[in-house]
């Protein structure tokens, strides 16, 4: 003897789901489907048995009935050609304060983009500039044949600096003081995904860069551009002249580089 006395109450029960409950189901469930399986009522799912069975039907592949304006089918248009859904976007990826006047610039070049029109589809492209910096070429590049940059937080941390202060050297800050034709001969300026476009891809990198920063303040020159663009649009759609020159046709070979003979060997 042990010493040890027996528990008062009721015998032991065994807890619903125990071990020792669940084996004499289990078994008895993989017992019943053996047979099922035996009497050819419930085949077995094994990829042997699968192959044996014949080819798998498939069904038929359908070209998506999503359409881009552009020949070479950008998965995601130009942000200054963009579609009506593009503007609707929320821009997570943006300080908050700031998506309303970033969602303004981009439907002002929209709009201004839409009323031009008058590009040839068959060669239309976005020209790489040499006085652009090399992130900004390979976007443009990218967009031409549809591979698009990884722009996570490496890109930002790498090139963000870069892409900061070219956008604080350019004109936007000016724009009043510029007369139509020097406006009219300012690359940045141009509409159609000609330098505009090229503007606004770098602002969006530049503001995701300063939210991942956490930066309490968004630089000057950034609202200077984004009250720029507008301003731009605006002179852009009161001067007859300048309006006359931009409703020609737009026709650019593919490979277009201004002020090179090649495309460039930026890789995206």
């Amino acid at each position: 003897m042990s010493g040890r006395s027996r528990k008062r109450g009721p015998p032991t029960k065994f807890p619903p789901g125990s071990p020792s409950k669940r084996a004499p189901k289990a078994k008895k469930r993989k017992q019943e489907a053996l047979d099922a399986r035996a009497s050819g009522e419930i085949p077995a799912k094994t990829r042997s048995r699968t192959r044996d069975g014949g080819p798998q039907s498939r069904k038929p592949w359908k070209k998506s009935k999503k359409t881009s304006m552009f020949k070479w089918q950008c998965l995601e248009p130009l942000e200054s050609i963009a579609r009506e859904s593009y503007l609707s976007k929320q821009y997570p990826d943006l300080p908050p304060d700031i998506v309303p006047d970033f969602k303004q610039a981009i439907t002002v070049v929209h709009e201004l983009d839409e009323l031009l029109r008058g590009i040839d589809l068959e060669t239309f492209s976005i020209p790489q500039y040499p006085q652009a910096p090399s992130v900004v070429n390979q976007w443009a590049q990218g967009c031409n044949r549809g591979s698009f940059i990884r722009t996570g937080e490496k890109f930002l941390e790498k090139n963000c600096e870069t892409l900061d202060k070219w956008l604080a050297g350019l004109k936007f800050g000016r724009v009043e003081g510029l007369t139509d034709e020097e406006i009219l001969g300012e690359v940045w300026f141009k509409p159609r995904g000609q330098g505009l476009a090229h503007v606004l891809w770098a602002l969006r990198m530049s503001l995701r860069g300063h939210k991942s920063r956490d930066s309490e303040k968004i630089p000057d020159f950034i609202l200077e551009t984004l009250s720029g663009i507008q301003k731009v649009v605006q002179r852009i759609k009161d001067s007859e002249m300048i309006m006359q020159d931009y409703k020609k046709v737009l026709v650019i070979p593919r490979d277009f580089v201004e002020g090179s003979s090649g495309a460039g060997s930026a890789s995206v």
